[in-house]
């Protein structure tokens, strides 16, 4: 006699949450308080974009956490400075924005030489209260000089300050304040030159690069090694044909995957014409569309595709090829840089081969056909 069957209640479909960040602030109808959201908001604009993300991309060192709020931050003081209606409303603008600097730069450095001397002293014992206090009075005497009256040092910052709280949760501040408004000064100095740095030399030779590789590698990759290509290759289908689907899969999906970056660097600054955009497009399109051959060619020529596929990204393109003029002639990313440049009125000077955008376009496209017939010739011979 069979058993009487248990209708088992069906789980739940997870629910999908909208990605957003919650922010927490004082306010005091100040300057200082609209700084402080817009550093906190920079926080939450990072999340965001984090949040599609997987778990392992989005752990991120503070450092560069940091540098996006303040950054964000730098960007509203400003389009302060440019609203303010009087020089003294610009004044008070720049009298906060200042001080805040002053702080994140010449306080957390004394934060960071206290913790520096705590770590050092606590391997052989630990301290009292007043050894505290008088490491955290010597921390600021070093880091402000001078320029601190004696009575207004806080020898119990130790204590009261909750950042000290989480070791050395102070100097990404100082990194991420410097580097952001370095970035900005450059920016504001030739945006146009900015915007083809960020172009040339990272969205084509390491950004698009591994997305393309990673991408190409998997298609054929994990085909191989769950035995799947098998019954593809068992098909009556042309292997010039089982190639190509390949390539152009890897191709379509890693420029749909880049174009949102390309988009925000070219289009989102404002500061780039039309022929800057179209000139970046095309660079994305055809080195994809190499880049994606290549990964192909990889992961039928090694058992390991994906790996080479990185190994190369990051020793080729982005270190050998960047710097060796006659190593660039064996570049993807070098004749994309070509296309890409040529849209920019004041491109920065490129370690490329001396070709006219044309000639980069055509080597690309002939390239790509090369890597797609030997991945094809690959297939034919290739010991699955």
């Amino acid at each position: 006699m069979s058993k009487p069957r248990v209708q088992r209640p069906t789980p739940p479909a997870p629910a999908k949450v909208r990605p957003r960040s919650l922010v927490l602030v004082n306010w005091s109808d100040s300057f200082d308080s609209v700084q402080t959201l817009a550093h906190e908001l920079g926080h939450a604009y990072h999340n965001v974009q984090l949040a599609e993300r997987t778990a392992m991309q989005r752990q991120l060192p503070m450092a560069l956490a940091e540098t996006a709020s303040i950054f964000c931050e730098t960007l509203v003081v400003a389009a302060g400075l440019e609203w303010a209606a009087t020089d003294r409303e610009r004044l008070a603008l720049l009298d906060v924005d200042l001080q805040g600097a002053t702080q994140v730069v010449v306080d957390i450095h004394s934060r960071f030489r206290f913790e520096t001397e705590l770590c050092a002293k606590r391997q052989r014992t630990s301290l009292s209260v007043a050894e505290l206090c008088t490491a955290m009075l010597d921390a600021q005497d070093a880091s402000y000089g001078d320029g601190l009256d004696p009575d207004y040092r806080h020898q119990f910052m130790w204590a009261v300050k909750p950042h000290y709280f989480t070791p050395f949760y102070n100097w990404p501040y100082t990194y991420g304040l410097l580097f952001g408004i370095g970035l900005y000064a450059q920016y504001v100095d030739n945006p146009d030159r900015f915007t083809a740095r960020l172009v040339e030399r990272m969205l084509l030779p390491v950004i698009l690069a591994l997305v393309t590789v990673v991408l190409g590698a998997s298609v054929i990759g994990e085909g191989r090694e769950d035995g799947t290509i098998l019954y593809v290759v068992a098909t009556p289908l042309k292997r010039s044909r089982i190639i190509a689907a390949a390539w152009l899969a890897t191709t379509v999906i890693a420029v749909c995957l880049v174009l949102p970056s390309a988009l925000a660097v070219t289009i989102v600054p404002g500061a780039v014409g039309v022929r800057g955009v179209a000139s970046t497009l095309l660079a994305v399109v055809f080195a994809a569309a190499a880049y994606a051959a290549l990964a192909v060619l990889f992961s039928l020529s090694v058992r390991h595709g994906m790996l080479a596929g990185i190994l190369y990204v990051l020793l080729w393109e982005g270190s050998i090829a960047s710097f060796a003029a006659s190593a660039s002639r064996l570049s993807i990313a070098a004749y994309a840089k070509v296309i890409a440049a040529s849209g920019f009125d004041d491109a920065p000077p490129l370690n490329v081969p001396a070709v006219s955008e044309a000639s980069a376009v055509a080597l690309l496209a002939v390239g790509t056909l090369l890597l797609l017939a030997g991945g094809t010739r690959m297939l034919r011979r290739a010991d699955l």
